[in-house]
């Protein structure tokens, strides 16, 4: 009896591992990688000229400040999405990222946290609702935008 016990116990156990890593999912492949943050950009560059727009319409600033913090948090999870094996020498797919953002990592860090801790400023003039400030902050946005792009994007800015 112990014996069929210890097997129903062993039975047991193998099918919980089994049951585990049948519900762990795959890492994304290179090319899902690549497709992520080519439209997590695509739609970053939409929200900010969303924000551009609503902050020109003269509503109140305050109201913005669910976007701010979108283009925020997209900030700051910039740079994950470029790991080591998503170069444009490694996938199969049209990439306009530059080698240099994985030759020169620390530039491009760098540059991340600069465009990370400005839309930490957006966001902060959008809960106060500060209009004069928002707007200004928006320019700087946009210029860390360009000033990465320019440095680590191939192709038009």
């Amino acid at each position: 009896m112990r014996l069929f016990k210890a097997g129903l116990c062993a039975l047991g156990l193998v099918a919980l591992t089994a049951t585990a890593d049948a519900q762990t999912p795959a890492s994304p492949s290179p090319a899902e990688i690549v497709a992520a943050r080519q439209a997590a950009m695509t739609m970053s560059g939409g929200l900010l000229s969303g924000l551009a727009i609503g902050a020109n319409s003269g509503a109140e600033i305050k109201t913005f400040g669910y976007g701010a913090y979108g283009l925020e948090a997209w900030a700051k999870a910039l740079q994950s999405l470029f790991p080591a094996g998503t170069g444009p020498q490694d996938v199969q797919v049209r990439i306009r990222a530059k080698p240099e953002i994985w030759s020169d990592p620390a530039g491009f860090a760098a540059a991340a946290k600069a465009f990370a801790e400005s839309t930490m400023r957006l966001r902060a003039f959008a809960k106060q609702n500060d209009a004069a400030g928002f707007k200004a902050q928006l320019k700087d946005v946009e210029a860390h935008c360009i000033a990465c792009h320019t440095a680590y994007r191939s192709g038009p800015v």
